[in-house]
C-alpha cells in the first residue's frame, strides 16, 4: 500500500508510514498495507532476497489482506538444493520503532514474516488486529515457513486475532527467541499472547 520492494533493500529511518491500503477482493494479492518486501526467484547471488531496515520509525493505520503494517517474504518459488535455504530467506531488522493500529484481513495484523530472518529491538507492536472470523492468525506478529525471529526489549500489547495468536503466531516451522520483552493484554480465541504450532487456517 505504501512501499513495495521486489528483491531489493529498503532502509527507512525516522519516517512515518501512515494510512495506506492494500486490499484485494479476489484474495490473491492484498499484501503489505504499509510495507511489502517480496523476494521470489532468488536463484543466484545476483538475485538476492529482499531486506528491510526500519529504524526510529512509525508504521500505523495501514490495512491489507495479509500483513496489515509490514509484510516480509522470502522466496516462495525457488526450492531444492539448487537454491539452498539461506538464499531463500529475506531479512528484516526493526529497531526503536512503533507498529500500531494496523489491520489485516487474515494474517499478520502488525507484521507478517514468511521465510524471513527477523530481528526486533526496542520497539512497540501495539493495537494491531486480524479480523477474519474462522481464519485469522497473528494480531501483532505472524511468523511462518522457516522464519526465525529474535525479539528483545520490545512490547507486544493489545493486539487481537479472531482465532490464533493475538500477540504472536508461529506456525510449526518457525522459531522465536525472545528476551527482556513484554507480551500483554493481547486477545484471541486460541493463544491470546502466543500461539505456536500448526493450524488448518
Amino acid at each position: 500500500g505504501g512501499l513495495n520492494s521486489y528483491r531489493a533493500r529498503f532502509e527507512i529511518t525516522s519516517s512515518i508510514i501512515d494510512s495506506n491500503h492494500a486490499q484485494d477482493p479476489a484474495s490473491i494479492g492484498g499484501l503489505g498495507g504499509g510495507i511489502d518486501i517480496t523476494s521470489n526467484n532468488v536463484s543466484n547471488p545476483l538475485r538476492p532476497a529482499g531486506s528491510l531496515l526500519l529504524v526510529d520509525s512509525v508504521v500505523r493505520n495501514n490495512d491489507a489482506r495479509v500483513g496489515g503494517g509490514v509484510l516480509i517474504s522470502g522466496d516462495q518459488v525457488c526450492a531444492g538444493s539448487a537454491c539452498g535455504p539461506s538464499s531463500q530467506r529475506a531479512g528484516a531488522q526493526i529497531t526503536d520503532s512503533l507498529i500500531a493500529d494496523n489491520v489485516a484481513g487474515v494474517y499478520g495484523g502488525g507484521v507478517s514474516a514468511d521465510r524471513t530472518d527477523l530481528t526486533i529491538t526496542g520497539s512497540h507492536i501495539i493495537r494491531n488486529t486480524v479480523n477474519a472470523s474462522g481464519s485469522s492468525s497473528g494480531g501483532g506478529l505472524a511468523l511462518a515457513t522457516l522464519s526465525a525471529a529474535t525479539i528483545s526489549s520490545t512490547t507486544i500489547a493489545r493486539n487481537a486475532a479472531a482465532n490464533y495468536g493475538g500477540g504472536i503466531y508461529l506456525d510449526g516451522s518457525a522459531s522465536l527467541a525472545m528476551g527482556g520483552s513484554r507480551v500483554s493484554a493481547n486477545t484471541a480465541s486460541n493463544g491470546g499472547g502466543l500461539f505456536a504450532g500448526l493450524t488448518t487456517s
